[in-house]
């Protein structure tokens, strides 16, 4: 018997596209969250939820002050990943870090089964030394000085392969970040 796995997805700068020019004005007008753009790493959504031994989340953070975050996030995801249930959309308080905000949920420590792809390595530090599978999601902004030393995925092939759900994927199929150079270091 499988384990199933839970797997944990950013809204801004992963699943929807981060804006480098925001404000903090911006962040708290109506509106704001639920205009982002998504990314192609939703595409990944329908076919993980047709998997056997996977559960999707989404995993975002707001700050308590921003009274339309939630909201915003919530019609973002009725619009553009519909197949991640509701109950499963999680909106965490920005005071208090998404892996202790998850173990909170769960009654439970983290461990490898519960998969965070999230762009910012704040978060992805204190998701693995809690124990969870921490993988970061390269937006074309991010993943330039180095700092996360663990799996990174900028490609839904690459994601595909450390999720270990390829499938016999073929590379031609893959659409790549915009504006995005890729460099192993």
């Amino acid at each position: 018997m499988t384990e199933t796995k839970y797997l944990f997805f950013d809204i801004d700068g992963t699943l929807a596209e981060w804006r480098s020019s925001v404000t903090e004005k911006d962040l708290s007008t109506k509106g704001y969250f639920s205009s982002l753009n998504p990314t192609e790493l939703i595409s990944i959504v329908p076919d993980l939820s047709k998997q056997k031994g996977f559960e999707l989340f989404v995993l975002s953070s707001y700050k308590p002050e921003d009274i339309y975050a939630c909201s915003d996030k919530e019609l973002w995801c009725n619009k553009h990943v519909p197949l991640i249930k509701p109950l499963h959309r999680l909106f965490v308080p920005h005071i208090m870090s998404k892996s202790e905000y998850v173990k909170s949920i769960f009654g439970k420590q983290l461990d490898k089964n519960m998969i965070l792809v999230d762009d910012y390595t704040l978060n992805l530090n204190a998701w693995a030394n809690a124990g969870g599978k921490a993988i970061k999601w390269l937006n074309g902004l991010n993943g330039t000085k180095g700092t996360w030393k663990g799996e990174k995925a900028g490609r839904i092939e690459e994601l595909h392969k450390i999720l270990d759900t390829s499938h016999g994927r073929e590379e031609k199929h893959i659409i790549p970040v915009k504006n995005y150079k890729y460099r192993r270091v």
